[in-house]
């Protein structure tokens, strides 16, 4: 009986948890697009689009940022629905306003939590318009120029939501990291409750007279 528990424990475990899947191409730095800022004339946005396999819920999503210049920029983290030129449909997510005053190239890590849809393509990207950052803050991206990853690319917006994207041949330095999504525990009882009855009435079934 303690083997068919354990089984069934297993089993339930199975439904619950999978091994993480991650989208990595911080693999080194490559070359510099710098002018994330708000006066530059270069980009108010700037993003990476990426497609979601098995595992559905993004967990969290990761930029490598330049070093910052004219003071610390505020950027908010954007989620929407990507069409491979434009966004599709309500925002999806949007982070806290987050202080960027790194003087070295450094990760920058968003937990998001948010269960997406397999097969379909999404745009993360940070904003630096309208939090009233300092017209001289500015940083930027490292990317990896020959699209070393194939389920999306860099884009960039030089005014904000007017929905100009500009690409370039090139992904960002960003790692996106995805779980299976979370199965009810309501919904697994049943099957706990069914395993246990199951070994009950077979050890009844053996026992003698």
């Amino acid at each position: 009986m303690k083997s068919i528990l354990l089984a069934a424990g297993l089993s339930l475990a199975g439904t619950l948890t999978s091994a993480e899947t991650v989208i990595d191409t911080i693999s080194g730095q490559n070359s510099g697009f710098y002018c994330l800022g708000v006066d530059t004339g270069c980009g108010q946005t700037f993003g990476q689009s990426f497609t979601v396999g098995a595992d559905t819920r993004l967990d969290s999503f990761s930029f490598l940022t330049a070093p910052v210049t004219g003071g610390a920029i505020d950027v908010v983290l954007r989620l929407y629905e990507w069409s491979g030129s434009s966004r599709i449909g309500a925002e999806l997510y949007a982070s806290a306003a987050t202080a960027l005053s790194n003087l070295d190239w450094d990760e920058t890590t968003w937990n998001v939590g948010l269960t997406l849809t397999s097969g379909s393509r999404y745009m993360a990207y940070l904003d630096a318009s309208g939090l009233g950052n300092p017209t001289t803050s500015s940083t930027g991206f490292s990317y990896i120029s020959g699209a070393t990853y194939d389920g999306g690319g860099f884009f960039w917006e030089r005014t904000a939501g007017d929905e100009s994207w500009n690409a370039t041949s090139a992904d960002s330095e960003f790692r996106a990291v995805f779980n299976a999504a979370t199965v009810p525990l309501p919904a697994t009882l049943p099957l706990l409750a069914g395993a246990i009855g199951g070994a009950v009435a077979l050890r009844r079934r053996r026992k003698p007279a």
